[in-house]
């Protein structure tokens, strides 16, 4: 067994990992490959900081036993109900009680009248926008007169706006002078990376919702309580209901600003709690309904668990619990990485899948506040933010507190690995002094690289489409290796750098490098595609961690000498991608003995046409595997591109 040293083709997530939202899950399929590569059935894999389970559920399927911890309380929250079995039928029995219960008292708080029909009780309100404090469009769907005639003549209701009229305002003014009814989170926000953006606007957690939404989540809410608990299956029915109202609590709430080509679909737009000016508050009962019933609800979350999951998992307490039950089996539990060493014995783990904190880039904790809130009523907020491990100024955590707890978490990562065994991490951060704290952390804890590969997301993350020529795209996979023997260096690997070497050295090194990737690759690169390959490089040069440099600005400074700026466009945005000035191409290759440069894309299609008759009869994503075995890291391919160069190979069979 050896880790995959090579990307595959990202899949989009199925309905179990979709149906509650988290940040940063990794595609299932990639998981599941590294998983399988680097174990047997029946080894212990361990994920310390678990996330939204991905590992969990895929090491279960495989036939693993999953030990899995997280810092984050709704973290062990989410991954316990993503692979959670159930009776699909009895929450569907369980949905309609509550439908019968709360339903009508929720919808009556969004009545609103059809200007064409001027019937009141054949509308439905879908949402409202709101700019500020002040509703200026209401959408909404009348039976009576938005049905349109689809296909084998049914009758697919249509969304409609109008302006708020005298009716709508009145019913806000009632709305308004009411007590809300039952339990809601009146909790102040506390000072924080992402909770000072909501600070500036609101003091409590209660005034990120409008008071209409407000007064329905906490029925809803109440509603939830009222279930049964007395027996395991009503308690498993109870918090698979909770799960999903924390799965579309946030979409109720101010954070949610309009999309004009989607004006009635919400979504949580930023990692932080941006209140936009202009927002949409959409219907409470709407939302979990389709939480419910929805293609990526609730009941098509369990029918997609109860097929994939085994029947024969079970989830015990402990991990001396875990090494004695046979597997499938998996222990979940909130811990600190930190104190790994306390939750599992030295030399017991077979395998490490995970994907640690990235700095500040996704603060966690006070994201997930927003869900705990509601899940336990506020009695949680804050307690373990001084152990996340991320860069939080606010806290007194800069850079150098990030990499000291970090390093110690791969200190007891280290500890529990057995000899001879893999760790592979995931990291996803563009800020050069973010990815020397982790690849540094991982050397000084005594691991030897085996290698780091680019993965490419199955489809482009929001921020890349609005920055494509300078944000991260997908994760690198780092994949390491315990010795049997730790090696005598110790933290004193970062170290091995010449004492007389100076910084110009070191600058000229990097330009080599920087020119030779470009050549590599053949053609003009972002440098996001530069980065994905320099790491890979850098790793085995020690002096780089002692190093004060950056290689954005090595390339800055040396436009003209060695390096040039060319236009190109991604889809409609316009922007630089770095080449190869002249003079300095032409030295690279005389020093390679090389004529010319081959652009990779090239270079793919020659591959292809040599490996014709082996790769034509495949599937196309095995076609696309084996091609990404060869071309990877300043290689690796367009998607765009790949996928029709295979198409073009595929049909030649026709």
């Amino acid at each position: 067994m050896a880790p995959l040293d090579f990307p595959i083709i990202a899949e989009a997530h199925d309905a179990m990992h979709v149906q509650h939202k988290y940040w940063s899950r990794k595609p299932i399929n990639v998981v599941r490959a590294h998983i399988e590569a680097s174990t047997a059935p029946g080894d212990i894999v361990l994920d310390p900081f678990c996330g939204s389970g991905t590992t969990v559920s895929q090491g279960l399927i495989l036939g693993r036993k999953v030990m899995a911890s997280d810092l984050n309380h709704v973290a062990t929250y989410i991954t316990r109900n993503t692979i959670t079995r159930i009776d699909v039928g009895e929450l569907l029995v369980v949905f309609a009680r509550i439908k019968e219960a709360i339903a009508r008292k929720i919808q009556d708080l969004y009545k609103t009248r059809c200007p064409t029909c001027l019937s009141i009780d054949t509308t439905e309100t879908v949402c409202v926008h709101w700019k500020v404090h002040h509703p200026f469009k209401i959408w909404y769907s009348c039976s009576s007169c938005s049905g349109k005639k689809g296909k084998k003549g049914s009758r697919k209701r249509e969304n409609l706006h109008k302006l708020p009229d005298s009716e709508d305002l009145v019913l806000l003014d009632k709305i308004n002078a009411m007590a809300i009814p039952c339990w809601y989170p009146s909790v102040e926000i506390p000072p924080g990376i992402v909770f000072n953006q909501a600070r500036r606007d609101v003091s409590r957690f209660d005034e990120l919702f409008t008071k209409r939404n407000l007064i329905a989540l906490s029925l809803l809410r109440n509603q939830i309580d009222l279930l049964p608990e007395v027996t395991s299956e009503e308690r498993a029915v109870k918090e698979q209901f909770l799960f999903t109202f924390t799965s579309m609590v946030h979409l109720c709430s101010k954070m949610t600003p309009i999309r004009p080509s989607r004006p009635y679909s919400s979504f949580w737009a930023t990692n932080s709690y941006w209140l936009p000016r202009h927002f949409m508050e959409s219907n409470v009962w709407e939302k979990f309904e389709s939480a419910v019933l929805g293609p990526q609800g609730l009941i098509a979350a369990r029918r997609d668990a109860n097929k994939k999951i085994p029947v024969t998992t079970r989830i015990v307490p402990s991990f001396e619990a875990l090494a004695s039950t046979p597997a499938p089996c998996t222990c979940i539990i909130q811990h600190d990485a930190a104190r790994l060493d306390e939750l599992v014995p030295p030399d017991s783990i077979d395998y490490i899948f995970t994907d640690p904190p990235y700095a500040g880039s996704i603060p966690y904790l006070e994201l997930s506040t927003l869900w705990s809130i509601w899940l336990d009523k506020g009695a949680r907020v804050g307690e373990l933010f001084d152990k996340e491990i991320l860069v939080d100024p606010g806290r007194g955590k800069d850079i150098a507190c990030y990499c000291s707890m970090l390093a110690t978490f791969f200190a007891r990562a280290f500890s529990v690995l057995k000899p001879g065994k893999y760790l592979t991490f995931t990291y996803h951060n563009l800020d050069i002094r973010i990815r020397k704290a982790i690849l540094g952390a991982v050397m000084q804890a005594g691991f030897e690289l085996r290698s780091i590969i680019y993965q490419a997301p199955p489809r482009a993350s929001p921020a890349h489409t609005l920055r494509p020529f300078n944000s991260a795209v997908g994760d690198y996979i780092v994949n390491l290796v315990k010795p049997p023997r730790l090696k005598a260096e110790g933290k004193e690997a970062i170290a091995v750098a010449k004492q007389d070497e100076g910084v110009t050295d070191v600058e000229v090194e990097i330009v080599n490098l920087l020119g030779n990737i470009l050549l590599d690759r053949g053609e003009p690169a972002t440098f996001t595609q530069i980065l994905n390959y320099l790491d890979v490089q850098l790793f085995s040069r020690p002096w780089y961690f002692q190093a004060h440099v950056d290689p954005l600005s090595i390339l800055k400074k040396h436009v003209g000498t060695c390096f040039v700026h060319v236009a190109e466009s991604i889809g409609s945005k316009k922007g630089t991608k770095w080449w190869l000035e002249p003079a300095f191409k032409e030295k690279l290759l005389k020093n390679r003995g090389q004529q010319e440069v081959i652009p990779v894309s090239r270079k793919i299609e020659r591959y292809l046409h040599e490996h014709e008759n082996e790769l034509v009869s495949l599937p196309q994503v095995d076609i696309a595997r084996a091609v990404l075995k060869v071309f990877n890291g300043i290689l690796l391919p367009d998607a765009k591109f790949l996928e029709k160069a295979i198409k073009q190979l595929k049909s030649k069979i026709k």
